[in-house]
């Protein structure tokens, strides 16, 4: 089946299970709805499998921690209203119904419908493999104009976070009391943070990114995180044009929000992903090998945490520079 990884990992998971039990409803995702522990399943038997295969064939993919605590697998059962609130918002709800519907009127077709749910993974597998060709020597000029075709076919602002990640891990290792470690994560995965910036273990700043028009509850939410952390900064990397229009109530709102932040000691900045970018960049430019270490960089976190179709495209204009 093909969809989001999240569809794919639970389907993998679920099929397992009545595989070794034919009594079990594979449609029933909940315990409290009679269903089985499908996430402790998950956790313990098939994400190490997956980890081992990627490992095997040198493949970065890191499957999702915890596919079932994403919001469409938190409802007690996938049926056909499941899908019809699902399926506009998450690619493969169709399909992952069809799965668990055929298997659960046909629970000793599980083995054969696993192997099958497999192989389609192992396939994936084979072709995350992604070479980045990254020149010796670039301009601030190409790098920018990369990023900026690179991020025109974003889809769900994955790419955004992965280069907000990336000009994060490179400005702090080249600020002079900046962070030594970042702690992001899976692109599925449900964090309420985008990204730790850590020195020693200890929370300098917190990251959020936001391919979305920005509201003052997603400032509210990063300034919840920096409490929670015990943060003094924070960094919410947008694009200009999902910001609100000056003159409007919401505007006003965050202008003041961010005022009141500014008097509890709390630092938060909004920021577009790409005017940082053209910023930052020449800044760092100061020996022919950074802009092609950024650029690595940027590569080894969409290898830890991106989607194979976002890095492949990252590849893909690397090789026409």
């Amino acid at each position: 089946m093909g969809g989001a990884e999240t569809c794919r990992l639970v389907a993998l998971t679920v099929i397992s299970a009545v595989a070794s039990d034919p009594q079990i409803r594979p449609d029933i995702i909940q315990v409290t709805a009679g269903g089985v522990d499908f996430r402790s399943l998950f956790k313990d038997g098939v994400r190490p499998v997956l980890v081992a295969a990627a490992q095997k064939r040198s493949a970065p993919w890191q499957p999702s921690q915890d596919p079932f605590v994403s919001n469409p697998f938190r409802e007690p059962s996938i049926d056909a209203a499941w899908v019809q609130r699902r399926k506009t918002r998450l690619a493969g709800a169709d399909a992952l119904l069809a799965i668990v519907g055929y298997v659960r009127n046909e629970p000793a077709s599980a083995e054969r419908v696993l192997n099958h749910l497999a192989r389609f993974e192992l396939a994936l597998l084979e072709k995350s493999v992604v070479i980045y060709r990254i020149p010796l020597r670039l301009s601030t000029r190409v790098v920018f104009r990369l990023l900026t075709e690179w991020l025109a076919n974003d889809s769900g602002g994955r790419r955004h976070e992965g280069l907000s990640i990336a000009l994060l891990r490179f400005a702090g290792s080249h600020l002079q009391s900046g962070w030594n470690s970042i702690e992001s994560h899976h692109v599925n995965d449900p964090t309420p943070y985008d990204a730790l910036c850590k020195t020693n273990d200890i929370v300098q700043a917190v990251g959020e990114v936001k391919a979305q028009p920005v509201s003052l509850e997603h400032l509210r939410q990063l300034a919840d995180q920096m409490g929670a952390h015990q943060a003094r900064r924070g960094y919410l990397f947008t694009r200009t044009a999902w910001l609100p229009d000056k003159d409007s109530v919401e505007a006003e709102a965050i202008v003041g929000f961010l005022r009141d932040q500014d008097e509890l000691g709390r630092r938060i900045d909004i920021l577009d992903v790409l005017d940082a970018a053209r910023f930052w960049l020449p800044l760092m430019d100061q020996q022919d090998n950074a802009l092609p270490d950024f650029l690595r960089e940027l590569a080894r976190e969409l290898d830890a945490h991106a989607l194979t179709a976002d890095r492949r495209s990252l590849a893909l204009l690397l090789e026409k520079l």
